[in-house]
């Protein structure tokens, strides 16, 4: 960890662009009946197994998160990438809106669609990110625990003096995050994409800090 680097407080930048996304190719079995047999094996579970990879490479690079080592990252995002992929998925470039068809699952696109109606922007949706990842609760150490505190806090501030000109704004995003976790227990994700994610936690990481 990098304590240096948090000797200043400061918001949270802009989140970069994920690039060069190669081709998921990891076996998926679905075994939920919610879940069509052929969609696993389809371009549509391709397009959304995409920005699974992308969520994971762009919490990595997560002003914040980025300072933790991989195995203390490793740690937060099995337990918060579900999260991740519907507030991310929710504010994707595309359209969704086949691809969740085509995967027959009502909750998850129920998940999306609600988060959909936050219309966060790009500063709100790194904020919610490092309010996402930044979970003390999930610290491997007392150090790393103070630390996942204050950046969480410090994301909180961020937010709060962000949309200060909106009275009822700051609320309604946190009330749009507390939704996603609570409703991504009942999608599919973690049959969907159980596979996945753990060849992506296994992956040495090679984003330098």
């Amino acid at each position: 960890m990098n304590v240096t680097a948090v000797q200043e407080e400061r918001g949270p930048r802009k989140p970069r662009k994920s690039t060069g996304l190669s081709k998921v190719t990891t076996p998926i079995s679905a075994r939920s009946t919610s879940v069509k047999s052929s969609f696993t094996e389809g371009m549509q579970f391709q397009i959304l197994a995409q920005i699974l990879v992308a969520c994971v490479r762009q919490a990595r690079c997560n002003e914040f998160f980025r300072l933790f080592d991989q195995c203390q990252q490793n740690e937060i995002l099995k337990v918060v990438w579900s999260e991740l992929f519907i507030l991310k998925a929710s504010h994707w470039s595309l359209d969704l809106s086949r691809v969740l068809d085509a995967c027959g699952d009502v909750h998850l696109k129920r998940a999306i669609e609600d988060a959909k109606h936050l219309k966060a922007d790009v500063m709100e949706l790194s904020y919610l990110e490092t309010l996402l990842l930044c979970r003390k609760e999930y610290a491997l150490s007392a150090e790393n625990s103070k630390y996942l505190e204050y950046f969480s806090e410090n994301a909180l501030t961020s937010l709060g003096k962000y949309t200060m000109h909106q009275w009822n704004r700051f609320g309604k995003l946190l009330l749009g995050l507390r939704g996603i976790s609570l409703k991504q227990n009942e999608t599919v994700l973690q049959t969907m994409f159980r596979n996945i994610i753990q060849d992506l936690l296994l992956q040495k990481d090679h984003i330098k800090s």
